[in-house]
Parts: C-alpha cells; structure tokens; sequence
C-alpha cells in the first residue's frame, strides 16, 4: 500500500481514486469521482497533512472525537453505511 512517508495529500487522494477505478471497477463517469478528480486539484501539490495536531493513531472513524459531534447527515450516513 503506501510505501514512503512522504506522500502528498494530493498523491493519497490520487492512490484512492485509481483504486476505486482499476480495483473496483468504479466508472471515472460518475459524479463523485469527478468530485474527487476536483477535490484533487484543488489540494496544493506539495500539502502533507499528517501529523498536524495529532498525538495517536486513528484506527475507526468514530475515533475522530470531537469532529463526530458536527458531522453532517450525509456524513453520518457514510459512517453507518460502512
């Protein structure tokens, strides 16, 4: 999976999107993967968010903590969906 500590933002987001397309066989013609093909441009090409601000390792969605209290309800539907 990922190899370097080092990736980008934008390259984890670009990994996800050739996943979802050459593993799962996602069509790159739906609308949410050209969201995703947008939300990729627009990430600047040298952001490495990890670490910022965080202590320890998240291992579920729930862990997020104080995020989960304003969650929207289509985020919250995803969560239950997984």
């Amino acid at each position: 999976m990922i190899k370097n500590t080092q990736e980008t933002d934008r390259e984890i987001l670009l990994w996800f999107h050739q996943r979802l397309v050459h593993r799962y066989n996602e069509s790159h013609l739906y609308d949410y993967m050209h969201r995703l093909r947008w939300i990729i441009l627009a990430t600047p090409a040298k952001q490495v968010s990890r670490g910022k601000g965080i202590d320890t390792t998240c291992n579920d969605v729930k862990e997020l903590g104080n995020l989960m209290k304003n969650l929207s309800e289509f985020e919250k539907s995803l969560i239950e969906e997984g």
